[in-house]
C-alpha cells in the first residue's frame, strides 16, 4: 500500500493515520462490548495513548493554539483531582490533593490544554508511583491582578537538578508519550514542564477575571427520567448565565424553580444558592437543604451551630450529572 510522498513528516503522518484507523476500531469495539472489565480497561488506555500519540505528532509540527478565557479554576482542578485518585485507586496507590488556600476564584487559561496536561502527568506519576502514591499540590503567588501558578506533582524521590522535558517527538520507545504531549501543551501556555526523578513541576502567569467574565456552558446532557415532580427547588444564583444554565437542568429532572423574587412565596423542597455568606444565612434547623453553588472552597462562619451543615458542595459550573445527583440524594 503506497502512503505517498517523500517528506518524513507526511509520511509519518500517512502512517500514524493508518495504524490509528486500524487499531482504533477494534479497540473502541472491545471497550465498549467487553463483559471483563480487564480486558475493557486496557482496551481504553490502549486508546488514550493512540489519541495521544496523534496529538503529540500533530504538536511535533506547530505549537497548539492558546485560547486563554476566564474560568473557575477550583472546579478544573477538582476534576483533574478526582480523574487522577480514580486512576490510583484502579493501581491500589494513594492519591494526595493539596491546593492553597490563596488560590483565586476565576482566572484566564486555556482549560483545555490545563486540564489535558494535567491528566497526562497525574496518569504518568501513577504508572511511576511506588507504595507512596501520588501528591498533586498547587500554590498561588498573587501579583497585581494577576496570580503565577505552581504546580507539583510527586510520585516519588526527587534528584538534585531539574531539567525541562523535552517538548518534541521521540522515536524512543521507551520514551512517555504522555509526558511530551505534557510538555507541548505547557509550552503552549506560556510555561516549561520541569522533571527531577519522578517529580515534575510547572508554572504559569494567568490573569485574575471575574466571575461575570466566565461563559456559562451548554447543558449538554441525556434528558433524565423525571423525578422531581412536586417538589420546588429555590435557585439563588446571582450570575445570569448560570442561573439559566442551572434552571435547564432542574427543569429537565421535572422540579419547579422558583427564583429570588419568589422566594417569599416558596416553599422549597431544597435551595440552591450560588452566593455563599447566603448559603450559610440560609441555613436553619427543620429548614430546607441546601446545596452551595461554590466558586472557591467554604468557609464555615465562626460561631455556627454545629448541627447545621450544607447538603452539599458543587464548583462552578457544576456538570448536570452531578447536580441531578446532589439533587436527587
Amino acid at each position: 500500500m503506497s502512503i505517498g510522498g517523500d517528506d518524513p513528516a507526511a509520511v509519518r503522518a500517512r502512517l500514524l493515520a493508518l495504524v490509528s484507523h486500524q487499531l482504533k476500531v477494534p479497540l473502541a469495539r472491545i471497550a465498549a462490548q467487553s463483559t471483563d472489565a480487564a480486558s475493557a480497561a486496557a482496551a481504553r488506555g490502549q486508546l488514550e495513548w493512540l489519541d495521544s500519540l496523534r496529538l503529540c505528532l500533530h504538536n511535533d509540527s506547530g505549537p497548539p493554539p492558546q485560547v486563554a478565557c476566564p474560568l473557575y479554576l477550583h472546579a478544573l482542578l477538582r476534576q483533574a483531582a478526582a480523574a487522577g485518585a480514580t486512576l490510583a485507586r484502579e493501581h491500589g496507590r494513594v492519591f494526595v490533593h493539596q491546593e492553597d488556600a490563596a488560590l483565586p476564584a476565576v482566572v484566564a487559561l486555556d482549560g483545555s490544554h490545563l486540564a489535558q496536561a494535567l491528566r497526562q502527568l497525574l496518569a504518568a506519576a501513577v504508572r511511576r508511583c511506588g507504595a507512596g502514591g501520588v501528591r498533586f499540590s498547587l500554590q498561588a503567588l498573587a501579583r497585581e491582578g494577576m496570580v503565577r501558578l505552581r504546580f507539583r506533582i510527586e510520585a516519588g524521590a526527587e534528584e538534585a537538578a531539574w531539567r525541562e522535558v523535552a517538548p518534541a517527538f521521540s522515536d524512543d520507545l521507551r520514551a512517555d508519550i504522555g509526558l511530551t504531549l505534557a510538555a507541548q501543551l505547557v509550552r503552549a501556555m506560556q510555561g516549561r514542564l520541569l522533571q527531577s526523578g519522578d517529580c515534575w513541576c510547572f508554572e504559569l502567569d494567568a490573569d485574575i477575571a471575574a466571575e461575570e467574565d466566565v461563559l456559562a456552558p451548554a447543558p449538554e446532557f441525556q434528558l433524565p427520567a423525571p423525578f422531581g415532580q412536586g417538589r420546588t427547588v429555590l435557585l439563588l444564583e446571582p450570575q445570569a448565565a448560570l442561573r439559566d444554565y442551572l434552571m435547564e437542568i432542574l427543569e429537565s429532572a421535572g422540579f419547579d424553580v422558583a427564583g429570588a423574587g419568589d422566594a417569599g412565596d416558596a416553599h422549597p423542597a431544597l435551595i440552591v444558592c450560588g452566593d455563599e455568606a447566603l448559603a450559610w444565612r440560609l441555613l436553619r434547623a427543620g429548614g430546607p437543604p441546601v446545596l452551595l453553588h461554590a466558586a472557591r472552597p467554604p468557609q464555615r462562619p465562626a460561631g455556627l451551630a454545629v448541627t447545621l451543615e450544607l447538603a452539599a458542595v458543587l464548583y462552578k459550573p457544576v456538570t448536570p450529572e452531578a447536580l441531578l445527583a446532589a439533587v436527587r440524594r
